[in-house]
């Protein structure tokens, strides 16, 4: 949405709210506004515009820091999309841990005849699952 200006929230400096936007743009806008969803990044890009947005509500919100652009980035950056980053805080609680360990028994990979599996996959016809009406449907027939 490069036609639409973002400015720093008053009430939250981590936020940013649509400062100016075109008419097309009102139902974007109003999604966001209708989700309760916040934009999180104020960083521009060499042009000066905003292609990379970052939404959340305001729970997510809260636990997010301020998105900036890295310091060093591990890859060269595109003029367009600047490298960015932001620390997310996760506090897990008791509730969150699985009341009773779960065994799952673990593939032993390494005695896979790779030439054989490559062979076998690369054969065969995978039109069946391209015919199929959902993603839903097509996991079921793979798996079966």
């Amino acid at each position: 949405m490069p036609g639409i200006s973002w400015t720093v929230d008053p009430h939250n400096k981590l936020w940013f709210y649509p400062s100016d936007f075109r008419q097309r743009d009102t139902t974007f806008i109003d999604g966001l506004n209708f989700n309760h969803l916040k934009q999180l990044s104020g960083v521009t890009n060499g042009n000066g515009r905003q292609l990379d947005l970052i939404f959340g509500n305001s729970a997510a919100a809260a636990i997010c820091d301020s998105v900036h652009r890295v310091p060093l980035a591990i890859i060269p950056e595109d003029t367009y999309h600047p490298a960015l980053e932001t620390c997310i805080t996760v506090i897990a609680s008791p509730s969150d841990r699985p009341s009773r360990l779960v065994l799952t028994r673990e593939l032993n990979f390494r005695k896979l005849d790779n030439r054989k599996f490559i062979r076998l996959i690369s054969t065969y016809d995978w039109s069946s699952l391209d015919a199929a009406p959902s993603i839903d449907e097509a996991v079921a027939k793979f798996t079966s």
